[in-house]
């Protein structure tokens, strides 16, 4: 992140922001005071670790009522990696099939929704303590990685692999997609002699941009498509924020874990 940003300080961290309306300016037209949004900060921004944000209307959309606040809160980063990767990267298409490496968290678990809503075939991994997670998201087959190897598990090569685990996991992963199949990771970037060997598209990316792709997917939340998985909640506090990020710097939570500003 340092090649690509240039961060001042003081700096408020949090991307995922949802909350009411308090105040707009002369020049806000999309939303008026006590509308219950929610937004992707951009990343050159100060963001949502605080009771108040002021944010370029054009990041908002409105949040579903069928939703909770801390729901709406899980959706947005996380969402648009997702959303970004099956649709811009991979172009998904209904029917085929797509192997999604680390199915349980934030990302994992919007992109087995996702892909299920644009009607492909969908296996995930994830350890043991999560298959039945995977289940629940309605996966056409879960591989437990800790029990199985994922390329022994496949009965048939994919179409699409989306990958946030890297390594020898994505090494691998290029020889379980059909020639011509894609894959996509936001975990390292290609290797072109795998690409090659292969015959494949792969793709690496970062998720710069603001609110690009959130009426999609609010769209789907509205619809009773998708639901973001939440681990646990902490308080706007300095132990809370610190606990927050512990938990998930091991690299092996499911789900979003989201903080309250209040309760």
């Amino acid at each position: 992140m340092k090649a690509i940003l240039t961060y001042k300080f003081p700096l408020i961290l949090g991307l995922d922001i949802a909350g009411i309306v308090t105040k707009v300016g002369d020049g806000v037209t999309r939303f008026k005071v006590g509308d219950a949004v929610l937004a992707k900060s951009n990343l050159t921004d100060n963001g949502g670790y605080a009771e108040f944000i002021a944010i370029d209307e054009q990041l908002l959309v409105l949040k579903p009522s069928n939703i909770s606040f801390g729901e709406a809160a899980a959706l947005p980063l996380a969402g648009v990696t997702a959303w970004q990767a099956l649709t811009h990267f991979a172009k998904l298409k209904a029917g085929e099939r797509i192997l999604i490496q680390g199915g349980a968290g934030s990302v994992g678990s919007l992109a087995i929704q996702f892909a299920k809503a644009l009607g492909a075939t969908v296996i995930a991994t994830a350890s043991t303590n999560n298959i039945e997670l995977l289940q629940s998201l309605g996966v056409d087959q879960a591989i437990a990685y800790d029990k199985e190897d994922f390329v022994e598990a496949l009965k048939d090569p994919v179409d699409v692999v989306f990958d946030m685990i890297g390594g020898d996991v994505l090494a691998r992963s290029y020889g379980v997609l059909v020639k011509g199949g894609r894959l996509v990771s936001i975990s390292e970037a290609p290797n072109p002699e795998l690409e090659a060997k292969y015959g494949i598209k792969a793709s690496f990316f970062v998720t710069l941009e603001g609110g690009n792709y959130l009426e999609e997917i609010v769209k789907l939340a509205e619809e009773g498509k998708v639901r973001p998985i939440i681990r646990t909640s902490f308080s706007l506090t300095a132990d809370g924020l610190e606990s927050a990020h512990r938990l998930i710097e091991d690299g092996h939570t499911y789900g979003k874990v989201i903080i309250k500003v209040k309760g």
